[in-house]
């Protein structure tokens, strides 16, 4: 028989086994050929969204490759792994390595090949579908075309060619160290040796489950009663908190599930039901093996939720960001620049109402009030505060000791202990003169540009004046004009008029433009990480339903025993979905739980809405993960009918 007749019997022999492989290798291709076309799209290069997506293309890029790598490096070990008997066999029959390794590599030539062909008329289409995604994300109203690239399809033979020798690499290494009597046997061997649960394990087991509780809690806590060396202090609880989620994971895989399991089995006292044969005892021995792997799955995966939910809650609070930047939907510096917007906007018949502001910059004392790391301290007291007064603000009367301050920041609120009852001080004419605080509100009344994204702390108009006129020098920044507009259906109109009249060196902003562009920026990140986001779920998910595959078919001899004891197809079926989704779900549940507590510790920096958008990621994270356990369920209940 010719090495052709081998290779073309063993592809259709294990057409089963490799449709996971193909399928896991065409959407590789797919993946990569769609997002590297996005990079020379012509419709992107003509994007006029003030939005630069060559460098996040390319990091995307970047990061899929390596994704993509990794994932069939490791799908390949598993293939190779499962089929290590036949290689055993084919030098029993007295084939030497070098013709083992040459079947097995036009084999993979043979898919490779049909594969990126497959995989490129795929993302070919696709590449149309991202487009039009990007262009909702970004709020682009813009056609997607559908463009073949050269460069795309080139870069995409290139990475299979790459990852072609790098797999013929390692299928080399693994036929030449290995022996016939090791081949024959390399199938059952695991991450680590199945052993008989001793003590230490036990312990080590509930300690896994108290690192997991303990990292949860502290990064909860992680910016609370920073004392001292603050910045010091939060590095350290970071570092703590990794380590106490990445080993407790790995704990939890290779020792807790075996003690919660060996306590259920104890408990009923031997009296197991077919479904716990099927499921309990499986579960108890492979997750314990299989720990490593595990554990990698789930700390990535919670790296790729927490990003993805960060990145979208940032995307989801774009509008209040912008509104922080700029309260209204016109801020003026130059108080001509304003009154010609202004001139413009009546000409235009367009109502709007003006909210100015007029401020201060004098040194104070607040130290009393807001207890403040020395690092903070240090650099604070070195710049004059914005002072502004009551009279432009609604609702503030204050007296000459008081002082209201506002805009403070939720930054601020994690990182600064308040003493709202203790005194702000100041000097005036060598005599120091104290404040009481009125409220704190976290209310934003003024534009970074003249606020400095600082709190700005109100006075009686008596007291502004004073500070006013010993004020340090200071007069390009202290005025405020803002303009809101009555109507929101004047936006566009008003927008075209601001274009024409601002120019870009003025210090004048838009709200419509910040937002526009925040969104965009923000857009952009949130369709990279999103995209290497499925790339990731789609990897991991392939990886433990190979494994799960494997599982079912080295197991195929317990189900026959178990129907000659009388138990029928369906009763094993119950083990099996329990078992499956088990083996899906408690990955998921890990990595879900890290990036929902990662994203969580640093929630103020993006925003007040934070729920709704993590719910959202997590939803469609979960649901890929379904949908590879149905399929999971659907072949290993295919195989159970096969061999009963």
């Amino acid at each position: 028989m010719s090495f052709n007749h081998i290779i073309i019997k063993n592809l259709r022999r294990n057409i089963r086994h490799y449709s996971m492989y193909v399928f896991s290798i065409t959407m590789s291709v797919m993946l990569f050929f769609g997002f590297v076309t996005l990079k020379h799209s012509e419709d992107l290069k003509g994007l006029q969204s003030g939005v630069k997506l060559g460098v996040g293309i390319q990091i995307g890029v970047t990061i899929l490759t390596i994704i993509i790598v990794v994932f069939l490096l490791y799908a390949n070990k598993l293939f190779i792994k499962r089929r290590s008997r036949e290689i055993g066999l084919y030098q029993l029959i007295g084939m030497t390595k070098r013709e083992v390794f040459k079947i097995f590599a036009l084999e993979n030539f043979i898919l490779f090949a049909i594969t990126a062909v497959l995989g490129s008329i795929l993302g070919f289409f696709s590449s149309k579908i991202l487009l039009m995604i990007l262009y909702k994300i970004i709020d682009v109203q813009q056609e997607a075309h559908l463009n073949f690239s050269i460069e795309a399809f080139i870069q995409t033979v290139v990475l299979m060619v790459g990852i072609y020798m790098i797999i013929s690499l390692q299928n080399i290494v693994f036929i030449k160290r290995k022996t016939i009597l090791a081949l024959m046997n390399e199938y059952n061997v695991t991450d680590t040796k199945i052993k008989k649960i001793k003590l230490y394990e036990l312990i080590f087991g509930a300690i896994g489950i108290l690192m997991i509780i303990g990292g949860y809690y502290l990064s909860s806590v992680i910016f609370d009663n920073l004392k001292g060396n603050a910045m010091m202090g939060l590095y350290l609880r970071m570092i703590t908190v990794l380590f106490l989620t990445i080993v407790g994971a790995y704990l939890l895989f290779r020792c807790s599930i075996s003690l919660i399991f060996n306590t259920i089995r104890k408990y009923k006292k031997g009296m197991l039901s077919v479904t716990d044969v099927v499921s309990t005892s499986s579960i108890m021995h492979k997750m314990k093996t299989n720990a490593l792997s595990l554990t990698i799955i789930a700390i990535v995966s919670a790296m790729s939720v927490g990003l993805l939910a960060l990145s979208y809650v940032s995307y989801y609070n774009a509008a209040e960001t912008a509104r922080n930047n700029a309260p209204d939907d016109y801020i003026f510096i130059n108080k001509d620049a304003n009154n010609q917007f202004k001139k413009a906007l009546n000409d235009n018949n367009i109502k709007f109402k003006e909210n100015n502001y007029h401020v201060t910059r004098y040194e104070i004392d607040d130290t009393k009030v807001f207890a403040y790391d020395d690092e903070l301290t240090s650099t604070s007291s070195q710049f004059p505060s914005t002072i502004a007064k009551s009279s432009e603000f609604k609702d503030l009367n204050l007296q000459d000791n008081e002082v209201a301050i506002v805009g403070y920041s939720d930054i601020l609120d994690k990182m600064i202990t308040v003493h709202d009852d203790e005194n702000i001080s100041y000097k005036l004419n060598d005599q120091t003169k104290q404040l009481k605080v009125k409220s704190i509100s976290k209310e934003t009344y003024l534009s970074t540009n003249i606020s400095y994204n600082a709190p700005v702390y109100v006075v009686s108009n008596h007291t502004f004046d004073q500070m006013k006129q010993h004020e340090a020098k200071n007069d390009s920044l202290n005025d405020q004009y803002g303009i809101k507009l009555s109507d929101e259906k004047d936006v566009n109109k008003a927008e075209q008029i601001f274009s024409k009249q601002v120019k870009s060196n003025e210090s004048s902003l838009s709200y419509q433009q910040i937002y526009k562009d925040s969104k965009s920026s923000l857009g952009v990140m949130l369709f990279i990480l999103g995209f290497l986001g499925v790339a990731f779920l789609l990897s991991t998910g392939c990886i433990i339903y190979i494994k799960q595959i494997d599982e079912t078919e080295d197991e195929t001899s317990n189900y026959v025993i178990l129907r000659k004891l009388g138990y029928t197809s369906k009763d094993m079926s119950k083990g099996i979905a329990l078992k499956i989704g088990f083996n899906f779900a408690l990955p998921l549940i890990i990595g879900l739980s890290h990036g929902y507590f990662a994203a969580k510790s640093a929630w103020f920096f993006m925003g007040q809405s934070f729920y709704t958008p993590v719910l959202i990621v997590m939803s469609l994270y979960s649901l890929i993960y379904i949908l590879f356990a149905i399929l999971a369920y659907v072949h290993s209940k295919q195989v159970i009918q096969r061999v009963l």
